[in-house]
């Protein structure tokens, strides 16, 4: 997905970094009624973007992790509640001494992506509001949350802010392909995935530069499995043909799929 590239760019970044959290609900081990499973996963990511915070998340994370399941309790409750406090002190602490007197405050960005799985479920997204809260309520500056699904958000604990998709450049959208091929032991060359990618792209007006859906990258990756015999280079020639068969037929290749 877009969000995804996105992280993978600001991993590769990582010195120049805030700190962020990525959750994708559309992993198993991701739930929005496990708050105490929640907070160890953030706390799991930011502390391997900062070493320096790796020991003082641990704590918190193991804490929070002996804590499952916490149930809906009052000292359920007080625990999470506290250990959220302590996971904000030691985010504060650290960049607080990064932080120049001339800069503004870094933020902390929790992303919350494939955010129609919680949406199914009213109570789901209940759940998850009341986790939020523990960070909203505080009133903590630092806090940013980036929120994407298929289904229109208008509220999540308060207003939510909607920006529409607009999908990836050509050059961006390539660099995406070539990851997800990697990522199936399925490598391509650039070539190959700049091809691709110009076949998935999709001029909204006449003046517009052609863009690449996200979702068209996901469905092109799903593809590209270990389990193929064939290699990658062999998969993305592949879609290449049969893409240029249908631009030559006078139908757009990007709507083919």
């Amino acid at each position: 997905t877009l969000l995804s590239r996105f992280m993978l760019e600001h991993i590769d970044a990582a010195d120049q970094s805030y700190p962020f959290a990525y959750l994708d609900f559309d992993r198993p081990s991701i739930s929005p009624q496990d708050h105490f499973g929640l907070l160890a996963e953030i706390c799991l990511q930011v502390s391997a973007q900062f070493e320096e915070l790796d020991d003082a998340l641990r704590e918190v994370r193991d804490e929070a992790l002996a804590a499952q399941p916490g149930g809906q309790n009052t000292d359920a409750e007080r625990k999470l509640r506290s250990l959220v406090e302590r996971f904000c002190r030691h985010i504060d602490s650290y960049l607080d001494a990064q932080e120049s007197f001339f800069e503004w405050a870094r933020p902390l960005l929790i992303v919350l992506d494939t955010f129609e799985v919680v949406q199914y479920d009213a109570n789901q997204v209940k759940h998850l509001e009341r986790f939020l809260r523990l960070f909203m309520d505080r009133g903590w500056p630092r806090l940013r949350l980036v929120v994407a699904g298929r289904k229109r958000i208008d509220t999540l604990v308060t207003a939510v802010e909607a920006h529409e998709l607009e999908g990836i450049e050509v050059d961006g959208a390539a660099r995406l392909l070539m990851r997800t091929a990697d990522c199936a032991s399925k490598p391509i060359s650039s070539g190959a995935a700049l091809d691709l990618a110009a076949l998935l792209a999709v001029k909204r007006t006449l003046l517009s530069e052609p863009r690449v859906h996200p979702l068209r990258v996901r469905m092109i990756a799903g593809i590209f499995r270990p389990r193929k015999q064939q290699s990658g280079q062999e998969i993305a020639l592949s879609l290449i043909a049969e893409l240029q068969d249908g631009l030559k037929k006078g139908g757009c290749p990007a709507r083919c799929l």
